[in-house]
């Protein structure tokens, strides 16, 4: 009770109003899924009811966004006096990271519109709040609209979700209001075309559609993978790296994984920046889902932890943070 209170008293600090029509709100674009995506996941939706309840995250901003930015080519001039330096998980979060007082004013407006805050993670990659609140709370908070598919099993807002314009700078992304993941089509299976026989005289066995394709099990017989494999050797408890510049299609895994019987993959994803890169629908988009879903198909008892953001050389530099 101390910290709520407390909390609702930073709200006359910081100059955020409680919930009211005088409030200036300020949309986040690029937080909905496309139509289409939204039709084929929930086919004849209904509205969302409003005693439902929600778990949601938000992720701050870095700080000093412009000084961050050019980092990467600080540390590979010689004239700077960050050249090659590496920085510490504890510098970065000093230097860039969200202050003690962004953390509270975004829980204070938080807690304002009646959600219950779960968890607070003000680590450098992470940079978020995590919380609960019905979805009436969701949609009158963040003046954004969300329905469902009639067995309530998916759900996505149609709108952009909105926020006070005091927050705007603080707040980089908002998760949960959507279980549609991904945006644009869904995946399609396609009959590969047959390659030429290897130089080490194995072609692939697996047959799709009537053609030769190479699948996890030709993997793990071209690289001699099977014995490790039938020992229980699976990568379980280890953490594989993904780095990717787009946004994938969740449902294009699930299809991949349905289609060699692989069990359902562990995937983490960090959003560096806090901005999610979107779907290019291209050719970066095809290497992060190559990336995962092989990285899966080789240690299937492995976590997969993608790093998304782009430029891509940003990552690069940091993804071991």
């Amino acid at each position: 009770m101390r910290r709520i209170a407390w909390l609702f008293s930073m709200l006359l600090v910081i100059g955020i109003s409680p919930p009211g029509p005088a409030q200036s709100m300020v949309p986040l674009i690029g937080h909905t899924p496309d139509l289409e995506n939204i039709q084929r996941n929930l086919g004849a939706a209904v509205a969302i009811p409003g005693n439902r309840t929600l778990q949601l995250q938000i992720v701050l901003n870095v700080r000093n966004k412009d000084q961050f930015a050019r980092l990467p080519e600080e540390q590979n001039d010689p004239s700077s006096p960050y050249y090659q330096h590496e920085f510490s998980k504890e510098e970065l979060a000093k230097n860039f990271g969200p202050t003690a007082s962004d953390y509270q004013a975004v829980e204070a407006w938080l807690v304002s519109q009646g959600f219950q805050i779960v968890s607070v993670d003000d680590s450098f990659l992470s940079r978020s709040i995590t919380f609960t609140g019905t979805a009436a709370q969701v949609q009158r908070g963040f003046v954004v609209q969300i329905i469902q598919s009639a067995d309530g099993r998916m759900f996505s807002n149609t709108t952009d979700p909105k926020v006070p314009s005091a927050l705007a700078s603080l707040i980089g992304y908002v998760g949960g209001m959507s279980n549609v993941t991904g945006f644009g089509t869904g995946p399609k299976l396609v009959s590969p075309t047959p390659g030429p026989q290897s130089d080490s005289g194995f072609s692939p066995l697996t047959v799709i559609g009537g053609s030769a394709g190479f699948a996890p099990s030709d993997f793990y017989s071209f690289y001699s993978e099977a014995p490790q494999i039938s020992a229980g050797v699976n990568g379980s408890g280890q953490s594989i790296g993904v780095v990717g510049v787009s946004d994938y299609l969740a449902n294009a895994v699930t299809a991949f994984d349905t289609q060699f019987s692989l069990p359902a993959p562990m995937i983490t994803t960090v959003l560096v920046d806090g901005t999610n890169p979107g779907r290019d629908q291209g050719s970066n988009e095809t290497e992060a889902l190559l990336d995962l879903e092989w990285a899966h198909a080789t240690a299937t008892g492995a976590s997969l932890r993608f790093l998304s953001r782009r430029p891509y050389e940003r990552i690069i530099k940091r993804s071991h943070f």
